[in-house]
């Protein structure tokens, strides 16, 4: 029988992905920052493969207490800017299923679904 530790799994997942942390080369994090106030109120971390033209939008974090506030939709334009002028020119993610919010943010920007995923419970 084969166990499967998920953290683990994340873990080496993780190693992988950033060999040498937030000094991957290729990957870029940036704080998402409410200036009235001057608070961090979330981050991004995105990927651009400069061969292929395509960043891919890992994470996408905004505290609770600022959901809904319009920081991801402004946060996310910046992040196009930055790819573009890096040499993306295409911006893709994943979202999960289940959430309708991050699928709505996203469709209201301008994302459409290349392809997806199916699962049948048993």
């Amino acid at each position: 029988m084969v166990t499967i530790d998920g953290a683990q799994n994340a873990t080496a997942m993780f190693q992988e992905i950033l060999p040498q942390g937030q000094r991957t080369p290729t990957h870029y994090f940036f704080s998402i920052h409410r200036m009235d106030e001057d608070d961090d109120v979330g981050s991004i971390w995105i990927k651009i493969n400069h061969h292929t033209g395509v960043a891919f939008l890992f994470d996408i974090f905004v505290d609770a207490k600022y959901r809904g506030r319009g920081f991801a939709s402004r946060a996310l334009m910046q992040v196009e800017d930055y790819a573009r002028k890096h040499g993306a020119q295409i911006v893709q993610l994943h979202v999960f299923g289940h959430n309708h919010a991050a699928e709505s943010l996203y469709t209201k920007l301008g994302f459409s679904v290349s392809h997806a995923t199916m699962t049948k419970w048993l």
